[in-house]
């Protein structure tokens, strides 16, 4: 709810800066893009508000609170989380404190993910207690892990030439217009990062497991 009031004054400051100083609103700092991906959010807050409330818990299951809640932290985590990736690999202008926002978000979503690839491990140890991750799988998703890491700390070298890559196709280069946050550089660390947690997290007896739960269905 704090949060909330945050946000609702932001929201109340771009109301009025949109409305006065128009010319150098639209001509400065609006972009359709922008736009879109701030009044996601602001709806998602909105409903994250309603839905905390007991009118607004009674017309929704469990399962349902849980997804939209969940789906509204990633989007406000991902939007500053951007943000911030784009003022140290893109923009010149870097301040100390983009520094300490990028990487508080950074450790957060890491976190997330070693703790799902915590889970999935110990899954595999209850359903298939012989099996264990193939050393090779070990070594290939821990060096994926390490490059997901440098590809974090070092898109200032990589952002331009990788962004014209991803946006050479028509299709691509007019989804940036729209569709928010493509075509996804500032999470990329991020994407390698949890395909190394899954291969170093892969039981070897899997297969073996999915083969018996097969043969147990066909007797």
């Amino acid at each position: 709810m704090c949060f909330a009031v945050a946000k609702a004054w932001q929201g109340l400051f771009i109301f009025i800066i949109s409305n006065i100083y128009r010319e150098h609103y639209f001509a400065n700092v609006f972009l359709l893009r922008d736009e879109l991906e701030g009044s996601i959010g602001y709806i998602f807050l909105a409903v994250m508000v309603v839905t905390s409330t007991q009118f607004g818990r009674k017309y929704l299951n469990p399962r349902q609170w849980k997804l939209i809640h969940k789906s509204a932290i990633y989007f406000l985590w991902a939007y500053p989380f951007s943000v911030y990736w784009w003022n140290l690999h893109y923009y010149e202008n870097t301040e100390p404190i983009d520094y300490v926002f990028y990487w508080s978000g950074f450790l957060a979503f890491a976190l997330r993910i070693a703790a799902w690839g915590k889970k999935r491990q110990q899954a595999a140890k209850r359903n298939v207690p012989e099996g264990s991750t193939p050393i090779v799988f070990k070594v290939l998703g821990g060096a994926i892990i390490a490059f997901g890491l440098f590809i974090s700390a070092s898109g200032l070298h990589w952002a331009k030439p990788v962004t014209a890559f991803l946006t050479s196709p028509k299709w691509s280069a007019d989804l940036v217009l729209w569709l928010p946050f493509w075509p996804f550089e500032p999470y990329l660390s991020l994407f390698i990062i949890g395909l190394g947690a899954m291969l170093v997290t892969k039981a070897r007896g899997l297969r073996w497991m999915a083969r018996t739960d097969a043969a147990r269905l066909t007797d």
